[in-house]
């Protein structure tokens, strides 16, 4: 689980939180994306990193409560825990690595 260190609502429907995440934040690059699941039985949300902070571990996702699931996730606080992905991969919790993965195979393919 990754602790919501912080919660804020932009405008109606439209949130905001730090995540912690040390080892997501350590290889966030821009325009990757997160997936992760409210509970352990939840629907699996894909989420752009909006910024990360590698010193402090932290992620910032920004999100609109208009489903089922991400409404789950803007009805949790800051200092609850939001539910990891697991990956086949056993060190990875959250598909950092696999966007990363799939960004640079269509960069590739457009160059051609």
């Amino acid at each position: 689980m990754f602790k919501i260190l912080r919660k804020e609502e932009w405008s109606p429907n439209v949130y905001a939180m730090d995540i912690e995440a040390p080892r997501v934040a350590k290889k966030a690059q821009a325009g990757q994306f997160i997936v992760l699941r409210v509970n352990e039985e939840g629907e699996r949300i894909p989420l752009t990193i909006a910024d990360y902070d590698r010193e402090t571990g932290k992620i910032l996702i920004v999100f609109q409560a208009i489903g089922a699931s991400t409404m789950e996730l803007a009805a949790l606080e800051a200092g609850r825990s939001a539910a990891r992905r697991k990956l086949p991969s056993s060190t990875a919790r959250w598909s950092l690595s696999a966007a990363a993965s799939a960004s640079r195979r269509r960069t590739r393919l457009r160059a051609r």
